[in-house]
């Protein structure tokens, strides 16, 4: 349990949020002179004229529909911001995100001592959130930056929310406010959809608020979040980032969900494998997941309820377990995503993590032998180093596309699409031949795959121009050719052809190798 706020809470506040701010930016920093990404930075910002600059018509623009398959027009007016201020100026739009990050860690802090947690422990449980590796996406990535503005966004209301609470002639207009911010945020990104649910456990489990009055609290929270998750699975079926289950069936469903536990759990603990992409999991792999996370889900129960037992109800632990799971539930795939797990994805529990970190660090603070106290506080403060020095390296990896892609592809070598990525950045680079074998790998993990089988050809038809002169214009032309005939065997018969006589041998092959699987022979045997 939570014990009774100290008499001066925030006292030696500014230090310690100076600290937790100061390990966001040495971890974010390696970061921070990188360019652009080919992977959405080009579409939704570079490419994108309606982020150029801050105008009534282009903010217009943004909320008047579905962008980029969701609906969160305040991520894109932050990129007017930057279009305005500094346009075509990477490192900059890297800064907004990580100074995003930064205010959401200080906030965090501010979060855990106002719900009764000493400022100490507060602090080192929110040194845990600010070097988390898995925050590197969110932060690194200018296109993700809707995970850092969201949650900037939530934890303003959230402290709003408790304000209104302590003060009754100023509740109706804080609770306005709160709204607003609150609503804010979810046009940010609907990962916030969960934040009134995590309000109400602290209400109830750390301010020891009665269930009537925590409820009628946060009233106008979930009233915003429902509507958001009534209309979220139309949002993400309209906008194709919905895809069926590996496993067909209700079992086949409840599997993913336990698979997709495991991982993250896994990630959230022990995040010194992390990739942008994961392997698509095989049918062994995600059995295997499916009981571990069904075998972690019982031990985190069980512990859960001896830890109500022991304190007469649901207490800050089984909160922090509440954040985490709820900050999980739109991304457990109870309806598949697109990509059925990103590191991106843990920012919102990760909270349950800042919290669970505060209340080990305060009763390792409490234990009474100094020898002891000492040596856990070594320990926990190695835990922060070891994350801090793994963000610094994952951030690393996020200063271009190419480092990106080559750490994805070492991480995660049967990630389709990292191969896709990796090809398409090396073909655009010069390096064909290498492109060619990503793109080959590519294919191994998706035999069918267009945008495999066209990079493939592009970069093969590149490698040939080299000796034949191919203007760059025309051998994309010719991609698209070969993309349009890929289902034609006649077509591809004649291209076939056509590309031999030309001396094209590397681009027939791809073509002969296509037509030899259209016809059921084994690859590599030419028809």
């Amino acid at each position: 349990m939570v014990s009774a706020r100290p008499s001066r809470p925030f006292r030696g506040f500014a230090p310690a949020a100076f600290a937790v701010a100061l390990a966001c930016l040495v971890t974010g920093a390696p970061s921070l002179g990188g360019g652009f990404l080919n992977w959405d930075d080009d579409r939704m910002v570079t490419g994108n004229l309606d982020v150029a600059a801050l105008t009534p018509a282009n903010v217009a623009r943004a909320f008047a529909g579905l962008r980029f398959e969701s609906y969160q027009p305040l991520h894109l007016v932050s990129y007017m911001v930057d279009g305005s201020l500094w346009p075509g100026r990477a490192p900059l739009y890297r800064a907004h995100n990580l100074v995003l990050y930064m205010v959401s860690a200080v906030l965090l802090l501010f979060l855990l001592v106002r719900l009764g947690t000493p400022l100490a422990p507060a602090t080192l449980g929110s040194l845990l959130f600010a070097v988390a590796p898995y925050h590197v996406e969110s932060v690194a990535w200018i296109a993700a930056r809707k995970d850092v503005l969201a949650l900037t966004l939530t934890l303003a209301a959230w402290h709003v929310h408790l304000s209104a609470d302590g003060a009754r002639s100023k509740r109706v207009g804080l609770s306005v406010l709160g709204a607003l911010l609150y609503l804010a945020a979810l046009l940010s990104k609907s990962a916030s959809l969960v934040a009134p649910f995590m309000m109400l456990a602290s209400d109830v489990g750390l301010r020891r608020v009665t269930w009537r009055r925590a409820v009628l609290g946060v009233v106008p929270y979930a009233a915003l979040a429902l509507a958001a998750a009534v209309s979220l699975p139309f949002l993400w079926s309209a906008s194709s980032l919905v895809r069926e289950p590996p496993v067909p069936g209700l079992l086949g469903r409840a599997g993913l969900v336990a698979w997709t536990f495991a991982h993250y759990l896994a990630a959230a603990t022990s995040p010194f494998s992390l990739t942008p992409l994961y392997a698509f999991p095989d049918p062994r792999a995600l059995a295997f997941g499916s009981a571990l996370g069904l075998a972690a889900a019982a031990m985190v129960t069980a512990l859960l309820i001896q830890a109500a037992r022991r304190s007469g109800g649901a207490g800050p632990w089984a909160v922090a377990a509440i954040w985490f799971m709820l900050g999980l539930a739109p991304f457990l795939n109870v309806v598949p995503l697109y990509y059925l797990v990103a590191d991106r994805y843990l920012l919102f529990p990760s909270l349950g993590v800042a919290l669970a970190g505060a209340l080990a660090a305060r009763r390792i603070l409490a234990l009474a032998r100094p020898d002891r106290r000492a040596l856990a506080i070594a320990g926990f403060l190695a835990v922060v180093v070891a994350w801090g020095v793994a963000a610094a390296s994952e951030s690393r990896a996020w200063r271009d596309s190419l480092s990106l892609w080559e750490h994805a592809v070492a991480r995660e070598p049967g990630a389709f699409f990292a191969r896709v990525k990796l090809g398409e950045t090396l073909r655009k680079s010069g390096s064909c031949a290498d492109a060619a074998r990503e793109y080959l790998a590519a294919t191994r993990i998706d035999p069918g795959s267009r945008l495999a089988l066209t990079g493939l050809y592009w970069s093969e038809l590149l490698e040939d121009g080299r000796g034949a002169g191919l203007p760059a214009d025309r051998t994309e032309r010719m991609a698209l050719e070969f993309a349009a005939a890929l289902d034609d065997m006649p077509r591809l018969a004649v291209l076939a052809y056509r590309l031999e006589r030309q001396g094209l041998h590397r681009a027939a092959g791809v073509v002969r190798e296509r037509l030899a699987v259209s016809a059921g022979k084994p690859a590599g045997q030419a028809p």
